[in-house]
């Protein structure tokens, strides 16, 4: 938390140490350059790089949930289908930053990790992303990869509208859309796509 109205150079108290803690020692308060309009109370994450002379990335203003999900991440196993299974209600989260993680998370992984998931994913919820326009062609290529594994082919002649269809906007992720559709129909998805 910011505990002074410094304009350049601020004091921050350390509440918590997500990791690294053996390389703070007795450190209960850091100085950082700070840019914007110091709060107090405020919280924020900083990352320390490159220990044991630790340089402070700029500090990054939080919300309370941003806190407990980076407290809770870190507690998650490195790898594998549990892990991925946390992120998955923080796909759409209100916080950007958390639904930036989350998407990360799920980009960084391989195919099989997601097709692990297939009885955790909300097939209804994963078309009502792909079918808002506002969100990232990114993000709705991966809500498309994760239809592959869980939809049927009923969600086909959905597909097929899209994929038919003149608004860049509805064909954004085209690559992914053709991806799902074939896995949905396999060879009888070919002339379409041909």
């Amino acid at each position: 938390t910011l505990n002074t109205a410094v304009s350049q150079n601020a004091k921050f108290e350390i509440i918590e140490i997500v990791r690294g803690a053996e390389h703070m020692g007795d450190v209960d308060q850091i100085e950082v350059l700070y840019y914007g309009e110091p709060a107090v109370g405020q919280l924020f994450l900083l990352f320390g790089l490159e220990a044991p002379n630790i340089s402070w990335t700029t500090p990054i203003p939080i919300s309370d949930r941003i806190q407990q999900y980076v407290t809770a991440i870190v507690k998650l196993p490195k790898s594998g289908t549990d892990r991925l299974q946390f992120f998955l209600e923080y796909l759409e989260d209100e916080e950007e930053m958390l639904a930036a993680d989350a998407y990360d998370e799920f980009a960084r992984v391989p195919y099989k990790v997601v097709q692990g998931l297939k009885d955790q994913l909300s097939h209804d919820q994963l078309i009502a992303f792909i079918q808002n326009k506002d969100i990232p062609p990114s993000r709705r290529r991966l809500y498309l990869v994760m239809l592959g594994v869980c939809g049927n082919p009923e969600d086909a002649p959905l597909l097929e509208a899209m994929i038919r269809s003149d608004d860049k906007m509805v064909k954004a992720g085209l690559d992914a859309m053709i991806g799902c559709y074939l896995t949905l129909l396999g060879e009888e998805g070919l002339p379409l796509i041909e």
